[in-house]
């Protein structure tokens, strides 16, 4: 599983608001291996869940060390170009430790991160 989220958009020129959105997921940076999408989607207008099939239809992925996705946005009939995220990973997790106390916070872990097997 994974997600594309539109968090900020700024309108210039088209004059209109956001009428639909076009995500894409690929295994490769050239967009030649696209494994999801959702083509002007009027529906998820600022994020949108894929389970990431595999392009052979046995399951789905669930071990990526690379995907990418992409957004392009509809406003009436003007559309941007592709915007590119950063490259995503299945098997690299970033964590986010926020401590308030101003205490040294140390985390260890040598648990690898495989809770689905597919």
């Amino acid at each position: 599983m994974a997600s594309l989220k539109l968090e900020d958009f700024i309108d210039i020129g088209s004059g209109g608001p956001i009428t639909a959105i076009s995500y894409q997921f690929a295994l490769d940076k050239e967009f030649t291996q696209i494994i999801d999408e959702s083509i002007h989607d009027t529906v998820n207008l600022d994020i949108w869940h894929s389970p990431l099939p595999r392009m052979d239809g046995d399951g789905f992925y669930n071990d990526l060390p690379e995907l990418y996705g992409r957004i392009k946005i509809h406003s009436g009939e003007h559309e941007s170009e592709w915007f590119v995220c950063a490259v995503g990973s299945q098997t690299d997790y970033p964590i986010d430790i926020t401590d308030t106390t101003n205490e040294t916070v140390t985390p260890t872990t040598t648990v690898k991160l495989e809770w689905y097997k597919g």
